[in-house]
């Protein structure tokens, strides 16, 4: 995503569900983002699923929720409200990017990198 010259390492993992299974090689988890597609309740209801398996202590700046298609209101299954909602009941950052974008996926790739 990004390309930029770096002297540090950053190691993406994507994950389609949680809890992850153990793995002893796993790298360290330094920020966990849930992309939440407001054109799908259903990207909404798996999120709130899998919160539940994140530990309380995690909240505390290593969650933030990524929501994608807010420029498309009449589209919206999901209203602005309820993720705005989910962000202030974990007390964690909401970023509103359209993904469709590759200027605004690389906008939002830096700034992901800057809450890390």
């Amino acid at each position: 995503m990004l390309k930029d010259d770096c002297a540090s390492e950053l190691r993406v993992h994507l994950a389609n569900s949680l809890p992850l299974p153990s793995n002893v090689n796993r790298p360290r988890i330094d920020l966990i983002v849930f992309v939440i597609n407001l054109h799908s309740k259903y990207s909404l209801q798996k999120v709130e699923e899998f919160l539940q398996h994140v530990d309380s202590s995690f909240f505390l700046g290593k969650v933030c929720f990524l929501v994608t298609g807010a420029g498309q209101e009449s589209h919206c299954s999901v209203h602005q409200n309820t993720v705005i909602k989910l962000a202030h009941t974990y007390r964690s950052p909401l970023l509103l990017c359209d993904l469709q974008v590759e200027s605004f996926r690389a906008a939002m790739a830096r700034r992901l990198v800057r809450i890390l």
